[in-house]
């Protein structure tokens, strides 16, 4: 076993060397000038955010556009992968992606970052070195120094991303997150609910709770999540219903007994925009998620039972009362109180307004449209 291990190790290196050569080699053949990689890590399937930008260039210009997904597949899986990202023109990816690393692009291309979270809340990047989940100082240059264009959804948060990806305010277009338009299409919302209510016309009649909390801790925390809320302490009203929609690296969830609890995690009919669009309130803690059901003024309830703890794990940057523009609960007496009173969780209108102002004033709709003409520019 101890010689397959090595074996296996030794393999992966070799491979990812002979990957960075064939990458070297071929960044020094001419860029394919209308050519854009949308790029990740992991499964772009599950990748909701990226899935939205690529159908966007698709539809709305005639660049080549290529999705570079898995780069765990072995050496001769991946070299057409690493031939690609040498050769396009522009690379975007949505979070942290290891395969460049270690491999420096071409002057002649540009690298773009569109952030998978909207806003500002939880730190990352370099922002967040010093908390208790962090990476190294060296980790994150290598994640993130190759940067020639960074998205953001406001002029501050534009100011948080130079600061968490440590370049220059130049290099930051705060042109909005392409995937918020859909929550300003009022056709789009309407089909969505619509199709809910035919899918599932049970709850048709029902309040809908969407109770979407982001993980907690390490890999093998956030993989097995179990919820910050015991709903056996908390009375649901007779015509509500609370749908579950847990974070997609949450793999093993908590069961419900309860009739009123719904999880619709793992299920593949609705993105989490669309549950936003379904819901009528929304229960959330420390997601970004707050951001996107900012632009549709709805009633939120943060519910915050272990602020201290997340303080310590990773920390925000503003205090947390600037994230609420609704209702905060600590417990589940709390939390059943608002779900029971709808005066008392009515959205604060002139807090929301400056929360969108803050946080969210780019994505005004036309983020696509800006994000598109972004790429044809890099493309001429």
């Amino acid at each position: 076993m101890k010689l397959l291990i090595e074996f296996l190790g030794k393999k992966y290196t070799i491979g990812n060397k002979l990957s960075s050569v064939i990458f070297f080699l071929t960044k020094v053949l001419p860029k394919k000038k209308k050519t854009v990689v949308v790029a990740t890590s992991k499964d772009f399937s599950a990748n909701e955010n990226l899935k939205y930008i690529y159908e966007t260039i698709c539809l709305n210009t005639n660049l080549d556009v290529r999705v570079l997904d898995n780069f765990n597949e072995g050496f001769y899986e991946n070299r057409k992968k690493y031939y690609l990202l040498s050769r396009a023109k522009v690379i975007v990816v949505d979070d942290y992606f290891y395969p460049l690393y270690r491999k420096k692009i071409s002057r002649s291309q540009y690298y773009v970052q569109l952030w998978h979270a909207a806003g500002a809340y939880k730190k990352f990047a370099y922002s967040a070195i010093s908390a208790r989940q962090s990476n190294s100082l060296e980790f994150e240059k290598k994640a993130h120094q190759q940067y020639t264009h960074i998205v953001a959804s406001s002029e501050d948060v534009g100011e948080i991303y130079a600061q968490a990806f440590n370049h220059p305010k130049e290099k930051i277009k705060t042109i909005g997150f392409p995937r918020t338009d859909i929550l300003y299409n009022f056709e789009y919302r309407k089909f969505i609910k619509d199709r809910f209510s035919k899918l599932y016309p049970e709850l048709s009649d029902k309040k809908i709770i969407l109770y979407a909390p982001t993980f907690r801790g390490g890999e093998t925390e956030r993989v097995n999540f179990k919820s910050k809320i015991d709903w056996e302490k908390v009375k649901i009203p007779i015509d509500t219903i609370v749908l579950v929609k847990y974070h997609p690296l949450i793999k093993k969830t908590s069961q419900y007994d309860n009739e009123q609890i719904v999880d619709v995690s793992l299920q593949n009919e609705f993105t989490i925009l669309d549950f936003l669009i379904i819901s009528d309130v929304m229960i959330t803690d420390y997601s970004s998620v707050i951001f996107d059901y900012s632009l549709l003024n709805k009633p939120q309830i943060m519910y915050l039972s272990d602020i201290d703890d997340y303080v310590k794990e990773r920390g925000f940057y503003y205090p947390i009362e600037t994230y609420s523009y609704g209702a905060i609960a600590y417990n589940e007496i709390e939390l059943s109180e608002l779900i029971n009173n709808t005066a008392a969780i009515k959205v604060k209108t002139d807090e929301q307004k400056e929360f969108v102002r803050k946080f969210m004033s780019s994505c005004d709709g036309k983020s696509s449209e800006k994000f598109n003409q972004l790429l044809i520019d890099l493309t001429r």
